[in-house]
């Protein structure tokens, strides 16, 4: 197996709603989206998520939780790795 150095994207993009979503705390027109994009020189992974209020994720803190753990992922990262990395949640 030949290891490649990856490269890791992660970036904020703001998604309009197709209709309002209301609840008894609000409405929301637009959802915050945290974008992640892996790539290897050939392939290219793209994964996407919203943070949960509930348990006190934001978008900048997921994207500063992901910063940090990419690094160490360069070269030899898989999904049993990246789940030692990230915290529960």
């Amino acid at each position: 197996m030949i290891s490649r150095k990856l490269e890791f994207k992660v970036a904020e993009q703001v998604w309009p709603l197709d209709k309002p979503f209301r609840i008894a705390r609000g409405i929301r027109t637009e959802a915050r989206v945290v974008v992640v994009t892996v790539n290897d020189g050939d392939h290219a992974g793209h994964a996407e998520a919203v943070p949960c209020k509930r348990y006190g994720q934001t978008v900048e803190s997921t994207m500063a939780q992901l910063e940090q753990i990419f690094p160490r992922m360069e070269t030899s990262g898989n999904r049993q790795q990246l789940q030692e990395l990230l915290c529960a949640g």
